[in-house]
């Protein structure tokens, strides 16, 4: 028996049908009762409880709780005293009188099937000059969290940049993209959010597609990023190189950003410009080298910038978007996401 449901107490049909459908269109399933001492687990355990008025008499010998809500029919503005009486008494939140509560019990529905708050970390990957590998190193980094058995996910925030998804061989994957999320506004419930994105290696992704989509709003970034961090351990952004007011939206944000350079002096000097704004937006930034062939070295790369290397991505690392990710050591995998990293110079060998 799932007890991480919602549970409704009732024996009144059509305030049942009423409360399925809301639970419906909120992304949740409810579990149903009508007799409230015969549910003492269920009541303690399910994240929120709807109950009738009719029912609301019984549950006063129920242990109090936080998450009660009082259900009924008719205008809010002519509720029974005797509804408001019996709210008091089970410690309800609220009396929610339907058809006019209808919204707000479905964004009340929505917030309570969310899994609880997991402090899940946002990691941000940039270039600092095209062709760097900051797409593939993200990639790699969600694929590896979740094959580590950490929930995953892959945000595309490079709208011009063909979607992610062909970088993980996943285009022809069903599941949500970019485009229907664009005007998002408000809480994304977390299980629904998971289950309409695709899985592509064991990662949840949510990449642009190919026809040529407006942007992303602030406010669908926000919603994105909320239900990101609510519900998977790591949430992976790759930005594009340009710093607009979306890129610094999840940059104030990110726990960690990952800057890759690539070993030429055009690469350096890209990413001491970069820091100069970076660290504006961010304070864990982390620096990994894309070895070139008669590049710089990354020791110099670091001398020039002025902070660690993280690591370096091998000079024959390849990048193909075949959906064969490149070979990256973990231990700079695991570097670029884990929180309590030392930012020393780790070079891979």
């Amino acid at each position: 028996m799932n007890l991480a449901r919602p549970l409704l107490i009732s024996t009144d049909t059509e305030l049942i049908e009423d409360c399925v459908r809301l639970a419906a269109a909120s992304g949740s399933e409810l579990q149903v009762a009508d007799h409230p001492p015969s549910e003492r687990t269920r009541w303690t355990q399910a994240p929120l409880v709807l109950i009738d008025v009719s029912s609301a008499s019984d549950a006063q010998q129920m242990p109090r709780r936080s998450g009660v809500v009082l259900v009924t029919h008719g205008p809010s503005d002519s509720v029974d005293p005797t509804a408001w009486r019996l709210a008091v008494s089970i410690g309800a939140e609220h009396v929610a009188c339907l058809p006019d509560a209808e919204a707000w019990l479905i964004e009340r529905l929505s917030s309570s099937s969310d899994e609880p708050a997991s402090a899940g970390r946002v990691i941000a990957f940039l270039s600092a000059t095209g062709g760097a590998g900051a797409s593939s190193l993200a990639a790699a980094c969600a694929v590896n969290a979740a094959a580590q058995g950490r929930s995953s996910l892959l945000v595309d925030g490079d709208r011009l940049g063909g979607g992610i998804d062909l970088v993980l061989g996943g285009e022809d994957a069903v599941g949500v993209r970019w485009p229907e999320l664009a005007d998002t506004r408000g809480r994304l419930a977390t299980a629904a959010f998971r289950l309409a994105l695709p899985t592509m290696s064991g990662a949840a992704v949510l990449s642009w597609d190919r026809e040529g989509s407006p942007a992303a709003t602030r406010e669908s970034w926000t919603s994105v990023l909320d239900a990101g961090i609510r519900g998977f351990d790591v949430t992976v952004v790759d930005l594009p190189r340009d710093l607009g007011l979306e890129s610094a939206a999840v940059l104030s944000r990110a726990h960690a950003v990952v800057l890759v350079v690539s070993a030429r002096v055009r690469g350096a000097i890209a990413a001491a410009r970069y820091l100069e704004e970076l660290t504006a937006l961010a304070t864990d930034i982390r620096v990994v080298v894309r070895e070139r062939p008669h590049g710089v070295r990354p020791e110099a790369i670091g001398d020039i910038l002025g902070v660690p290397i993280l690591g370096t991505m091998p000079v024959s690392t390849p990048f193909v978007d075949d959906g064969q990710l490149p070979r990256i050591p973990e231990s700079l995998l695991r570097a670029c996401v884990d929180c309590d990293v030392s930012l020393r110079p780790t070079f891979a060998a």
